[in-house]
């Protein structure tokens, strides 16, 4: 019994510890597609693409958010920029 209660102990002080993250919290992306990945290439500029060949730019952190023309409307599922300025994004229809 004594084992019982320090097994459960353990675990709920873990269990504690996993959902302690500070500084999350939600952002309004201009889009009500859902979004598969994002990328920040500086700590200001950041993408994201998702449904319906979504892509959205960030220049202020995530603060606000633009969208940008895709010329697709397949499911983007992954962005990979290099710099702010140059980058990819895959999904349904290719690259």
């Amino acid at each position: 019994m004594r084992k019982l209660f320090f097994i459960l102990f353990t675990m709920l002080l873990y269990s504690a510890a996993i959902f302690s993250q500070a500084g999350w919290y939600s952002q309004f992306s201009m889009t009500s597609s859902y979004l598969y990945c994002i990328d920040f290439p500086s700590s200001s500029t950041g993408w994201s693409c998702g449904q319906n060949g979504t892509i959205v730019k960030t220049t202020n952190g995530g603060i606000n958010w633009s969208m940008q023309l895709s010329g697709t409307t397949g499911f983007l599922y992954t962005i990979f920029f290099i710099d702010v300025n140059t980058g990819w994004t895959a999904g349904q229809n290719g690259v």
